[in-house]
């Protein structure tokens, strides 16, 4: 498990907080962290490399890290957040046989905030390893907000391998 999101791309859509889902080694957490996001959260649910990234940045207070299922911490933790955000939604198991991209994107869709920056990570594989296809994923972008930009951004791996959604004009211009 590398790194796939790069510096440039969280840069370009940079927000009050960054939000990972599939924390893996943390390596996320300190792109954010380097890239300058004020505040991170981070959720895995493997309890070993949720408690690797734990230890990892114990002493890094804007950072939090979470066990659990994707889209039931998601659903915990953000009626709590009140500030624009950016989203890196990676999370599926080591073995790739289960993805919660679709339902992590349900819960978005329950928030207030409408204007959240998404980025998702393994374009290139969605079909073909998790059944999810193009169509379903814009779709439920579509139904956050109808007014989503949406474009693909080069990963670390491959060309045009992250769908970014994100509203132009909007709270980050």
């Amino acid at each position: 498990m590398s790194m796939t999101l790069t510096s440039a791309v969280a840069k370009k859509y940079m927000s009050a907080m960054f939000i990972e889902t599939g924390t893996a080694k943390g390596d996320g957490i300190q792109l954010a962290l380097d890239a300058g996001y004020p505040s991170i959260l981070s959720v895995d649910s493997d309890l070993d490399l949720f408690q690797k990234a734990s230890e990892r940045f114990r002493n890094t207070a804007n950072v939090t890290v979470a066990f659990g299922n994707s889209p039931d911490v998601l659903r915990q933790m953000l009626p709590n957040v009140k500030c624009h955000c950016t989203f890196w939604l990676d999370a599926h198991s080591i073995t790739g046989s289960e993805n919660p991209l679709l339902d992590e994107l349900d819960v978005i869709a329950e928030q207030g905030i409408r204007t959240h920056n998404i980025l998702i990570d393994d374009r290139r594989v969605m079909l073909s390893q998790w059944k999810i296809t193009e169509h379903d994923i814009m779709s439920r972008l579509l139904r956050i907000n109808a007014r989503y930009q949406i474009r693909f951004e080069d990963s670390s791996i491959a060309e045009q391998d992250i769908i970014a959604a994100r509203v132009l004009g909007g709270i980050d211009g």
